[in-house]
Protein backbone atom coordinates (compact mmCIF):
# COMPACT_ATOMS: atom_id res chain seq x y z
CA UNK A 1 0.00 0.00 0.00
CA UNK A 2 1.01 3.34 -0.85
CA UNK A 3 -0.02 6.80 -0.25
CA UNK A 4 1.38 10.36 -1.90
CA UNK A 5 1.49 13.64 -0.36
CA UNK A 6 1.19 16.02 -3.01
CA UNK A 7 3.52 19.04 -2.69
CA UNK A 8 4.30 18.87 1.01
CA UNK A 9 6.58 21.82 0.50
CA UNK A 10 3.45 24.46 0.46
CA UNK A 11 0.60 22.46 1.26
CA UNK A 12 1.18 21.49 4.74
CA UNK A 13 -0.88 24.09 6.67
CA UNK A 14 -2.60 23.08 9.86
CA UNK A 15 -0.87 19.71 10.62
CA UNK A 16 -3.21 18.37 7.74
CA UNK A 17 -0.12 16.12 6.75
CA UNK A 18 -0.57 14.27 10.28
CA UNK A 19 -3.49 12.67 8.85
CA UNK A 20 -1.29 11.20 6.39
CA UNK A 21 1.35 9.87 9.19
CA UNK A 22 -2.06 8.66 11.33
CA UNK A 23 -2.84 6.67 8.70
CA UNK A 24 0.56 4.28 8.71
CA UNK A 25 0.08 4.43 12.49
CA UNK A 26 -2.87 2.47 12.12
CA UNK A 27 -1.32 0.31 9.17
CA UNK A 28 2.66 0.21 9.70
CA UNK A 29 2.86 -1.22 6.20
CA UNK A 30 1.57 2.02 4.54
CA UNK A 31 5.07 3.14 2.38
CA UNK A 32 4.28 7.13 1.95
CA UNK A 33 5.97 9.30 -0.83
CA UNK A 34 6.45 12.93 -1.35
CA UNK A 35 5.79 15.16 -4.56
CA UNK A 36 7.00 17.91 -4.84
CA UNK A 37 5.57 20.57 -7.22
CA UNK A 38 8.48 20.35 -10.22
CA UNK A 39 7.24 16.45 -10.49
CA UNK A 40 4.53 14.04 -12.01
CA UNK A 41 2.33 12.86 -9.59
CA UNK A 42 3.01 9.13 -8.84
CA UNK A 43 -0.47 8.30 -8.71
CA UNK A 44 -0.71 8.79 -12.65
CA UNK A 45 1.81 6.50 -13.27
CA UNK A 46 1.74 3.42 -10.55
CA UNK A 47 -0.51 2.15 -8.04
CA UNK A 48 -1.05 4.40 -4.96
CA UNK A 49 -3.78 3.66 -2.39
CA UNK A 50 -4.41 7.23 -1.60
CA UNK A 51 -3.75 10.62 -2.76
CA UNK A 52 -3.52 13.38 -0.08
CA UNK A 53 -3.47 17.29 -0.54
CA UNK A 54 -3.47 20.02 2.54
CA UNK A 55 -4.55 23.23 2.83
CA UNK A 56 -1.67 25.37 1.50
CA UNK A 57 -1.21 29.60 1.33
CA UNK A 58 -2.79 31.91 -1.87
CA UNK A 59 0.44 31.33 -3.12
CA UNK A 60 0.64 27.90 -2.76
CA UNK A 61 -2.61 27.28 -4.44
CA UNK A 62 -1.64 28.97 -7.61
CA UNK A 63 1.81 26.96 -7.38
CA UNK A 64 -0.33 23.83 -7.14
CA UNK A 65 -2.36 24.47 -9.86
CA UNK A 66 0.10 25.90 -12.56
CA UNK A 67 1.95 21.88 -11.21
CA UNK A 68 -0.96 19.90 -11.76
CA UNK A 69 -2.41 21.84 -14.38
CA UNK A 70 -0.53 19.92 -17.67
CA UNK A 71 -2.20 16.15 -16.20
CA UNK A 72 -5.97 17.88 -15.74
CA UNK A 73 -7.51 15.20 -17.94
CA UNK A 74 -5.10 12.32 -16.67
CA UNK A 75 -6.40 13.61 -12.98
CA UNK A 76 -9.95 13.91 -14.15
CA UNK A 77 -9.88 10.63 -15.83
CA UNK A 78 -8.29 8.59 -12.61
CA UNK A 79 -10.55 10.69 -10.04
CA UNK A 80 -13.62 9.40 -11.86
CA UNK A 81 -12.09 5.50 -11.85
CA UNK A 82 -12.23 5.85 -8.16
CA UNK A 83 -8.74 6.68 -7.79
CA UNK A 84 -8.67 7.76 -3.93
CA UNK A 85 -7.94 11.52 -3.48
CA UNK A 86 -8.56 12.90 0.00
CA UNK A 87 -8.43 16.76 0.30
CA UNK A 88 -8.62 19.12 3.45
CA UNK A 89 -9.24 23.15 3.42
CA UNK A 90 -8.70 25.36 0.35
CA UNK A 91 -6.49 22.49 -1.93
CA UNK A 92 -10.50 21.81 -3.60
CA UNK A 93 -9.61 25.03 -5.05
CA UNK A 94 -6.60 23.49 -7.07
CA UNK A 95 -9.29 20.99 -8.61
CA UNK A 96 -11.80 23.46 -9.48
CA UNK A 97 -13.01 24.19 -13.01
CA UNK A 98 -10.68 27.24 -12.89
CA UNK A 99 -8.86 29.09 -10.45
CA UNK A 100 -8.86 32.56 -11.51
CA UNK A 101 -5.61 34.91 -10.74
CA UNK A 102 -4.69 38.50 -10.47
CA UNK A 103 -1.66 39.94 -8.53
CA UNK A 104 -4.09 41.05 -6.30
CA UNK A 105 -6.98 37.56 -6.01
CA UNK A 106 -7.56 34.24 -6.06
CA UNK A 107 -10.41 32.70 -6.32
CA UNK A 108 -11.25 28.98 -6.34
CA UNK A 109 -14.37 26.76 -6.90
CA UNK A 110 -16.21 28.08 -3.72
CA UNK A 111 -19.10 26.62 -2.05
CA UNK A 112 -22.54 25.71 -3.56
CA UNK A 113 -24.83 28.31 -1.97
CA UNK A 114 -27.55 25.48 -2.78
CA UNK A 115 -27.13 23.25 -0.36
CA UNK A 116 -26.01 23.30 3.02
CA UNK A 117 -23.91 20.25 3.08
CA UNK A 118 -20.44 20.60 3.58
CA UNK A 119 -17.52 19.19 1.00
CA UNK A 120 -17.03 17.93 -2.65
CA UNK A 121 -17.24 14.29 -3.96
CA UNK A 122 -16.36 12.89 -7.44
CA UNK A 123 -15.48 9.57 -8.07
CA UNK A 124 -12.57 8.76 -5.69
CA UNK A 125 -12.18 12.48 -4.39
CA UNK A 126 -12.82 13.38 -1.11
CA UNK A 127 -12.67 17.16 -0.21
CA UNK A 128 -13.64 18.85 2.98
CA UNK A 129 -12.93 22.11 3.56
CA UNK A 130 -12.05 20.95 7.39
CA UNK A 131 -8.31 21.45 8.45
CA UNK A 132 -6.43 19.70 10.96
CA UNK A 133 -6.41 16.48 12.40
CA UNK A 134 -9.44 15.18 10.29
CA UNK A 135 -8.92 11.62 10.70
CA UNK A 136 -7.73 11.41 13.98
CA UNK A 137 -11.02 13.59 15.26
CA UNK A 138 -12.95 11.12 13.04
CA UNK A 139 -12.53 7.52 13.70
CA UNK A 140 -15.41 6.32 11.61
CA UNK A 141 -14.35 7.78 8.59
CA UNK A 142 -10.58 6.46 8.97
CA UNK A 143 -11.84 3.19 9.31
CA UNK A 144 -14.00 4.03 6.07
CA UNK A 145 -11.06 4.97 5.09
CA UNK A 146 -8.58 2.28 5.51
CA UNK A 147 -11.33 -0.38 4.11
CA UNK A 148 -11.46 1.74 0.60
CA UNK A 149 -7.85 1.42 0.77
CA UNK A 150 -7.75 -2.24 0.87
CA UNK A 151 -6.09 -1.93 4.07
CA UNK A 152 -5.06 -5.62 5.65
CA UNK A 153 -6.87 -4.20 9.03
CA UNK A 154 -8.89 -1.38 9.64
CA UNK A 155 -8.04 -1.24 13.34
CA UNK A 156 -6.68 2.41 14.57
CA UNK A 157 -3.80 3.33 16.18
CA UNK A 158 -5.20 4.64 19.95
CA UNK A 159 -8.63 3.63 18.93
CA UNK A 160 -10.41 3.51 22.44
CA UNK A 161 -9.14 6.76 23.36
CA UNK A 162 -10.42 8.25 19.69
CA UNK A 163 -13.91 6.61 19.65
CA UNK A 164 -14.28 8.11 23.55
CA UNK A 165 -13.20 11.35 22.07
CA UNK A 166 -15.29 11.17 19.21
CA UNK A 167 -18.32 10.02 20.63
CA UNK A 168 -18.12 13.03 23.58
CA UNK A 169 -17.22 15.76 21.02
CA UNK A 170 -20.64 14.05 18.43
CA UNK A 171 -22.54 14.13 21.84
CA UNK A 172 -21.26 17.98 22.68
CA UNK A 173 -22.56 18.81 19.12
CA UNK A 174 -25.91 17.32 19.81
CA UNK A 175 -26.33 19.43 22.44
CA UNK A 176 -29.17 22.37 21.40
CA UNK A 177 -27.52 24.50 24.34
CA UNK A 178 -24.05 24.95 21.95
CA UNK A 179 -25.94 26.75 19.18
CA UNK A 180 -24.04 24.65 17.04
CA UNK A 181 -25.49 25.11 13.27
CA UNK A 182 -25.37 21.58 12.68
Amino acid sequence: MRAEILFPEVCNLYGDLQNVYYLRRCCPSLEIVETDLRSRPRFLDGEVSLVFMGSTTEQGLRLAADALRPYAADIAARVDAGQLLLLTGNALYVFGRAIESDSADTRGVGRNPDTPLEGYRRGGLMATYLIGPLLILNPPLCKWLLRRMNAPSDALAFEAAAMASYEKRVAEFRQESRNYLY
